[in-house]
């Protein structure tokens, strides 16, 4: 029911009692101050320094490209050639100094170095190329690896040139018969290791099977990683920059957050999950970032011992923030980074004055409590006491939120 905006909150108490702060968070950019229509995405780079954000323009209604610190500092808008007005997908290196784009109507890619964007590789070229998505860069910039649909994993170099075909679907030795249908793919900082799914294979009777499993490769040589029962849909995948923790979802028999590593070992089922937006490993993958409709923001550490709510789920009962997109963590995972409604936020985590100088809501209370939809009618108060350390300036607005069946309605804010 309360949105401060910065420092925002995090995980709530049973009830409505006292609201726990764990990390400081910052609006960075919003619609206003970038004088946007609409924000499509938002990149951070592992190093925690910058961000890469673009979306659509309200004076030209065009695509426009900004670059900004992780403080909202050094803003700068970057010129775009006229043949990229669209981006389907983006990535960006460690530091954010190389971003490659994805255009939106062919599989064409750029290169945005220097505060200059350039195209660098058109798949239009390559009759074996039929497809580009997933793009990824490595940490140092020097390499786009992507997926061709389904097919094959390639990659093309920061300078252009012929792409490189690393893998393709029937390369790799699976249970049941031929591989078939590479879904989600990941790769290390470096490039060397390559975390994928298979979704299905062809058995001896050439009938084709649905049935997700979880591989790696290590330069050159494959591993199966999991070998379930049944098919139960793997619909999330994560891989830490070292390359050697994987992350990822399974949906059946019950949802599940899952980690193992890339030699096979300590394959732990994490958490029970509801709805999973993006997720996300810090460098050596002890931390794992994500979104869940159950709990909101959620960090989890991968050995299993702690889980933390960054901020609760949107719901009444709780602060209405949550991040299901354009999430990240930084390498050392200390920093994480999303999109809220219209606005980019970085939350600092584990800051000294994160939980002891922050604000606290000690009580929320309905007047009268919302029993049926026609009291909502009739008006509710919705009054909360709340106290700040640092001083009340510090909160700067308060909203009402999703009062009824879920639905958010009209507010009066002070």
């Amino acid at each position: 029911l309360i949105f401060p905006l910065s420092p925002l909150s995090a995980k709530p108490s049973t009830g409505t009692g006292n609201f726990t702060f764990y990390a400081v968070y910052d609006r960075i950019a919003d619609l206003q101050s970038l004088n946007f229509k609409e924000i499509y995405n938002a990149l951070f780079s592992r190093n925690g320094k910058r961000v890469v954000l673009y979306g659509r323009s309200h004076k030209t209604a065009k695509l426009a490209l900004f670059t900004m610190s992780t403080e909202g500092k050094d803003i700068h808008a970057i010129p775009l050639p006229e043949a990229l007005n669209g981006i389907r997908d983006a990535t960006l290196n460690s530091d954010g100094s190389v971003v490659y784009f994805l255009h939106a109507w062919s599989n064409a890619l750029y290169k945005m170095e220097n505060s200059r964007v350039f195209k660098i590789f058109d798949a239009a070229g390559y009759k074996q190329v039929t497809g580009i998505d997933q793009i990824q860069a490595t940490t140092d910039g020097k390499w786009v690896y992507f997926r061709e649909p389904r097919h094959s994993i390639w990659r093309v170099a920061h300078s252009g040139g012929a792409p490189e075909r690393i893998f393709q679907e029937k390369e790799v030795t699976r249970d049941g018969g031929i591989s078939a249908n590479i879904g989600l793919f990941r790769i290390s900082d470096d490039g060397k290791t390559i975390a994928f799914t298979i979704n299905g294979f062809w058995d001896q009777r050439s009938v084709f099977h649905v049935k997700h499993e979880v591989f790696v490769q290590h330069q050159g040589s494959f591993k199966q990683l999991t070998n379930d029962s049944r098919n139960n849909f793997k619909e999330r995948l994560s891989l830490s920059g070292n390359g050697n923790v994987i992350a990822y979802t399974a949906a059946q028999p019950q949802s599940k957050m899952w980690t193992i590593y890339s030699n096979g070992a300590q394959h732990r089922a994490l958490e029970t999950i509801v709805h999973v937006g993006p997720i996300d490993l810090n460098h050596d993958g002890t931390r794992l970032f994500y979104y869940d409709q159950a709990h909101g923001g959620r960090m989890v550490h991968t050995d299993g011992s702690m889980g933390i709510d960054l901020f609760p789920r949107y719901n009444v009962r709780a602060i209405a923030l949550h991040a299901p997109w354009s999430l990240a963590v930084t390498s050392l995972g200390d920093q994480i980074g999303f999109r809220f409604h219209d606005g980019v936020y970085v939350g600092r985590i584990g800051k000294a004055n994160a939980v002891a100088d922050a604000p606290i809501i000690h009580k929320i209370e309905l007047i009268p409590p919302l029993t049926s939809e026609e009291l909502a009618r009739q008006g509710t108060t919705v009054q909360a006491i709340i106290s700040d350390p640092q001083g009340v300036t510090d909160i700067i607005r308060t909203e009402t939120n999703g009062l009824l069946s879920g639905r958010t309605n009209n507010s009066d804010e002070k």
